[in-house]
């Protein structure tokens, strides 16, 4: 049976699984005007992808999950600040 709690996590997997296409693809793309729109895009997706990961936060007490999440931000958030530079 399927919780919500289940749903969360799927849904945040899937999340996972998009922005790492999606960054993927720009760090093998030349950036142009359409590569920056994609950035202002994987940036929103981000940014929902905190939100969910907040929402699950709070939902659950994870035990020593935290740090682990706390490393994917950092590093998403890195990887998207060289793609803008870029």
């Amino acid at each position: 049976m399927r919780t919500d709690d289940t749903d969360r996590d799927i849904l945040i997997g899937l999340m996972l699984g998009v922005l790492e296409r999606q960054i993927t693809h720009l760090e093998n793309v030349e950036m142009t005007a359409t590569g920056d729109k994609e950035v202002v895009v994987l940036g929103k997706l981000a940014s929902t992808l905190e939100k969910l990961i907040d929402i699950e936060d709070r939902a659950k007490a994870p035990a020593g999950q935290g740090e682990d999440m706390q490393a994917l931000r950092t590093k998403l958030a890195r990887r998207i600040e060289n793609l803008k530079r870029s």
